[in-house]
């Protein structure tokens, strides 16, 4: 799928995969970090962006 001329990653996205990698537009769908040589340091999977909304909403 593709939206706003960024590829978005299917629904089986493993975010062990991009650890390490360098960052580019849209390879983080649920958040994760960039350290300043442009490699990804971490990045979040579905369910632990779910989660960290879910807690938010929980203080609210």
């Amino acid at each position: 799928m593709v939206y706003k001329g960024v590829k978005l990653l299917p629904e089986e996205y493993d975010p062990k995969k991009v650890v390490g990698v360098p960052y580019q537009r849209g390879m983080l769908p649920y958040g994760g970090g960039v350290g300043p040589d442009g490699l990804v340091v971490f990045a979040l999977s579905r369910e632990e962006a779910e989660r960290r909304v879910q807690k938010y909403r929980a203080l609210a």
